[in-house]
């Protein structure tokens, strides 16, 4: 049994990846747009993958607040112009619109950090680095941001843990990697491919 199956998430899975997928919860199942906080429980398919945490209920929280009328647009809407410049020329698109301004998609952002990484700490990586470097890095810490470059919302949409922990890897289940053998998947990847 898989970490989605423990997690109460079932779906339909065809070559291309998730097709459907539904959340099960005391004997009630949901499907399509509700299941989407579900689908984040399986952010990648490899092996190293700990500490897991979505941040949707904090995002909820927040936009809540906003449209209640207890936060200010500018309280919300404060990206850094680093941020900003990030999103523009390394984020990776996704077909999610903005919560606040709707008028552009949100772009995700994915950082590293840890001592593994040396002077490589605090760098953006593209999705598809994360699966080659969890196999040659012991643990690093993983924090996707979301970002509207129109309005400036940001927000941290997840962070885990990746690496091997010290554990060695064969040449061969490096080559495979190398070679395309394994992807990583998040919710970014998944959203572009549906």
């Amino acid at each position: 049994m898989d970490a989605a199956q423990t997690a109460g998430v079932a779906g339909v899975l065809d070559p291309g990846g998730w097709t459907q997928a539904c959340l099960s919860r005391g004997g009630t199942r949901f499907c399509g747009a509700r299941a989407e906080a579900a689908r984040a429980i399986r952010l990648l398919q490899v092996d190293t993958t700990r500490s897991v945490i979505d941040y949707s209920l904090t995002r909820r929280a927040t936009l809540a607040a906003l449209f209640g009328g207890r936060a200010t647009t500018t309280d919300v809407c404060d990206a850094h112009p680093y941020l900003l410049r990030a999103a523009k020329f390394h984020g990776e698109p996704t077909d999610d619109p903005c919560p606040v301004c709707h008028k552009d998609l949100l772009t995700h952002v994915t950082y590293t950090y840890g001592d593994a990484l040396g002077e490589y700490s605090g760098r953006i990586k593209a999705t598809r680095e994360l699966a080659p470097l969890q196999y040659e890095v012991s643990e690093f810490t993983v924090y996707v941001v979301e970002v509207c470059q129109t309005c400036g919302w940001n927000h941290l949409r997840e962070s885990y843990v990746l690496g091997h922990g010290g554990r060695t890897c064969n040449g061969a289940e490096v080559a495979r990697l190398q070679a395309g053998g394994r992807r990583v998947r998040h919710s970014r990847e998944r959203a572009l491919s549906e």
